[in-house]
């Protein structure tokens, strides 16, 4: 190797090592080091970096797609969106900028005959996924077919109306963000019996559940924290009845929350608040 070559690459660390010991802030970029014997220019050759190469082909893509990456075309609020995997209409209700997701909620099946519905996390539309927040008021209201109800995880809220009047409704399961329990949602489903809440339920609104007559058990984790008027009233078969919070008032539990449900119903509450519940109730 060449002299000259050693005291250049001493000289340049020297000048680096200076250079932080100063404090000055350093900065390379593609450094490449190569040793030869015999360094010579003609080991370059320009064909090596011919610009129609292939490799410089697949690196203008590879840009190309950043650029397209960093442009997502959210659609408007108030949009209406069909997915055909679910055969069910949405709207965009709110745009989530963080990590640029439009949050969709549920109005309507496409198939008012469907018997089964699934409400989902999310929705794929020309290849954008979009997450499903909230079932739409009146997105089933006084539908006659619906029998099975199963509403997904990322669902927080059902509106108010939502399953009302259901004659066939039988089954709820909600998933474990559902938060919010809109006005009259289930109610007037006469055959709703197997009813399974979600654990993060927070407030239930008043009527929810009203005059569903076969409704037999209803368990409300610690979580639910406001119970509207009437929430459960005329539910004559509801005959088992557990509360777990301890922090229910009379502000926060609705008047005739229980009214006319069964003669002999048992409600199971948490035993220091049995005789301030007993008002309440």
């Amino acid at each position: 190797m060449k002299k000259g070559f050693f005291c250049t690459v001493a000289l340049l660390l020297t000048m680096m090592i200076t250079g932080v010991s100063a404090g000055t802030s350093v900065f390379t970029q593609n450094v490449y080091a190569a040793a030869y014997d015999d360094f010579d220019d003609d080991d370059f050759d320009d064909d090596d970096f011919d610009e129609d190469d292939e490799d410089f082909d697949d690196w203008d893509e590879f840009e190309d797609e950043e650029e397209d990456d960093e442009d997502i075309d959210l659609p408007a609020i108030g949009t209406s969106l069909y997915d055909k995997a679910s055969n069910a209409w949405y709207k965009v209700i709110a745009i989530e900028e963080e990590t640029e997701t439009a949050l969709l909620e549920y109005v309507r099946p496409n198939d008012k005959a469907a018997s089964t519905v699934v409400i989902p996390e999310d929705v794929e539309v020309e290849d954008d996924l979009y997450e499903v927040i909230k079932v739409a008021n009146n997105a089933f209201l006084n539908n006659k077919a619906v029998k099975k109800v199963v509403i997904s995880d990322y669902v927080r809220s059902i509106g108010n109306n939502a399953f009302k009047g259901c004659g066939k409704l039988t089954t709820v399961t909600m998933g474990k963000d559902v938060e919010t329990i809109g006005a009259s949602a289930f109610e007037n489903c006469p055959k709703l019996k197997n009813l399974t809440l979600g654990k993060n339920v927070e407030t239930i609104g008043e009527k929810a559940f009203k005059k569903c007559t076969s409704l037999t058990k209803v368990t409300l984790s610690k979580t639910v924290t406001k119970i509207g008027k009437q929430a459960f009233c005329g539910d004559k078969q509801l005959k088992n009845v557990t509360i777990k919070s301890n922090k229910y008032t009379a502000k926060t539990m609705g008047k005739q929350a229980f009214k006319d449900i069964h003669k002999k119903a048992v409600i199971k509450v948490p035993a220091k608040k049995a005789a301030s519940y007993k008002q309440v109730l």
